[in-house]
């Protein structure tokens, strides 16, 4: 059956797209125009599917992080709870959030304002910068579990070049709740980059 999503007051809604492993829920970024309640420029949206399969219906209020930055790409775990939004430039590069189901005492569901979920933040939810300017460019990976991160900048310079590119790879460390990088050289020599100048490397990235 044929459903349509669509923003309102909103700039480039669906810019970038993402699904749970069973197709039953869908994340989708854009940045804000005019929406005066918003705390800032970038939105991820998520979308169940109904039971009878009639319409999208929202799971959770709108993701903005407060912070007035663009979003970039997103990406879901395959069971559709964790997902992580790349973020253009500053302190950090991406920010990863789950959803969890709102519960009384009885373990009865609360729906209070058409959503039955709320977002937290998975670790400490920040995913270090990985570029060597303010304007680090590209995008992420999402391993399965939802444990592991990969995040590109395409257009990063090092020994490679210019533009050469790398890509970054994280997994959450439960004692410290932190992203920790996973092995992966030092800023000019980032060991997953590109091999020449101009390769912008990272254009595209997959996790198991």
């Amino acid at each position: 059956k044929k459903m349509t999503l669509s923003g309102e007051d909103v700039l480039m809604f669906g810019k970038k797209m993402t699904l749970s492993g069973d197709g039953t829920r869908i994340g989708v970024i854009g940045n804000l125009m005019k929406l005066v309640d918003s705390d800032g420029d970038g939105f991820l949206r998520v979308y169940d599917l109904s039971e009878d399969g009639s319409e999208w219906v929202p799971a959770a209020p709108d993701v903005t992080f407060g912070d007035r930055r663009n979003f970039i790409d997103v990406a879901a775990s395959e069971d559709g709870e964790v997902f992580i939004v790349r973020t253009s430039g500053g302190q950090y590069s991406a920010r990863i959030v789950r959803l969890v189901e709102r519960l009384k005492k009885d373990g009865a569901g609360v729906d209070t304002d058409g959503h039955r979920y709320d977002w937290v933040l998975v670790g400490n939810g920040v995913i270090p910068p990985i570029g060597n300017d303010a304007f680090n460019k590209g995008f992420i990976a999402l391993s399965a579990d939802g444990s592991t991160v990969a995040v590109s900048d395409y257009m990063n310079d090092n020994d490679s070049g210019e533009r050469a590119g790398l890509v970054r790879v994280y997994r959450l460390n439960p004692a410290t709740r932190e992203w920790t990088q996973l092995n992966g050289g030092n800023t000019s020599s980032p060991l997953l980059r590109g091999n020449h100048p101009f390769d912008e490397f990272g254009w595209c990235l997959s996790l198991s």
